[in-house]
């Protein structure tokens, strides 16, 4: 009986019911609106990264990028930057750092110089790849550039591509590319490399395995964040899949050299795919939502934990699994069940309307801050009230046309 009330005791500990609560909008946006006809998440993003909050946003011309500086306790606005929007389109990911803003583009990387109020765009390496996803930071210098791709073969080899940067010099230092497992679910808008503590880690989307990934772009091993995964099915799954796309690019590259040798410059013309196609992507992606659970994305939590969410098998958006994984003692420190990452039907509270969702693009991507979290939105918040979502739906469109997107955000309180 002991032996029972001490595992209970163990279990109530680190699975929490509760999960979040709606505290207050902290930053509306004052300035222009968006119009109602273009799509707002090519003009705005947000994010919270090693105590650096900052807010980017595009003017309606996409000619200037105002460059919000949030002192992170107070939310007052202690800065604003304006550059040159040179950007093909709008980054695909930021990274705020005490000297500097980094914006990701698939073939080039733009620095924002916060001393000397200059920004300046470099593209990779000759050979590096060319639909970079992702970037971390190992310290105050030198960056990871990442991107884990199955999709297309102009991407690239398939696997995990790691890139480190030197933002002093201007350079990458190293790549390398892994063949990473749980390439089925690359380009499905995850988000499975994080920074923590100076360091790096990688997700496996269908184990949950972590690794490290240091400097020189090792790679190690350090735990399983979700132990309760069905992994045996997983696994299965996840090889059988591996070898398809990884045989099927080895395949073209062979075919390739045998006819055109090396001259690259001739890939967009030369190969024939039998995996990567447009369909055989969607199917597999919808066929892993139904019958498999998988991490949808990764976050940093503080400076030993990151926030990992766990899509289950058939939950489509409507919940996650959240865990807080220790990547120092490798054990859960908290534990979410059924986190709310879609709106209601029936929206009783504030963030049944406007959940805290795992599902949102990396640019806008949940920011966890202590015991809080902060969610940007588009929707005029004020309008809430306890409705269905369908009227409630209405009405805020009906705001947009009227006048366009304003972004704000929100704070919200873990439980």
């Amino acid at each position: 009986m002991k032996i029972l009330i001490s595992l209970l005791l163990i279990f109530f500990h680190f699975v929490s019911f509760s999960q979040y609560q709606y505290l207050r909008t902290v930053y509306i946006d004052t300035g222009d609106s968006i119009p109602s006809t273009r799509y707002p998440l090519d003009f705005v993003a947000f994010k919270y990264k090693n105590s650096y909050l900052r807010y980017y946003k595009a003017n309606t011309m996409k000619s200037s990028l105002f460059i919000y500086d949030f002192d992170p306790n107070s939310f007052v606005v202690r800065k604003i930057d304006t550059c040159p929007n040179t950007f093909a389109r709008f980054p695909v990911d930021v990274l705020p750092m005490k000297n500097y803003d980094v914006f990701i583009e698939p073939d080039k990387i733009y620095i924002y110089d916060r001393i000397i109020g200059k920004q300046t765009s470099y593209r990779y390496a000759y050979g590096a790849s060319k639909n970079f996803l992702c970037v971390n930071a190992f310290n105050d210098s030198i960056l990871l550039l990442s991107t884990f791709t199955n999709f297309h073969p102009l991407d690239g080899e398939p696997g995990l591509h790691l890139y480190t940067y030197n933002i002093n010099t201007r350079n990458i230092i190293r790549s390398r590319i892994i063949r990473m497992p749980g390439i089925a679910l690359a380009n499905s808008d995850g988000a499975y490399v994080s920074d923590v503590g100076g360091k790096c880690y990688f997700i496996d989307p269908l184990t949950t395995d972590l690794y490290g990934i240091d400097t020189e772009l090792n790679v190690t091993w350090i735990g399983t964040v979700d132990k309760s995964i069905d992994k045996k099915k997983n696994i299965i799954y996840e090889r059988k899949s591996d070898k398809l796309i990884y045989d099927d690019w080895d395949r073209m590259y062979a075919d390739f050299i045998s006819n055109f040798g090396s001259d690259l410059d001739s890939l967009k013309n030369a190969i024939h795919s039998n995996i990567y196609t447009k369909d055989f992507y969607v199917n597999t992606i919808n066929n892993l939502k139904i019958h498999f659970d998988y991490v949808e994305k990764m976050y940093p939590f503080n400076d030993s934990c990151l926030v990992v969410g766990i899509s289950r098998a058939n939950s489509g958006y409507k919940v996650r699994d959240v865990f807080m994984y220790n990547v120092f003692t490798k054990k859960i420190e908290l534990h979410y069940k059924n986190w709310l990452n879609d709106r209601k039907k029936i929206c009783n509270k504030f963030q049944d309307y406007f959940p805290a969702s795992f599902s949102n693009r990396n640019t806008h991507s949940l920011c966890f801050k202590s015991d809080t979290i902060l969610m940007g939105t588009f929707y005029d918040t004020s309008l809430f009230r306890p409705s269905s979502k369908d009227s409630l739906d209405l009405e805020i469109h009906k705001q947009i046309l009227k006048n366009g997107y304003r972004w704000s955000l929100q704070e919200y309180k873990l439980e």
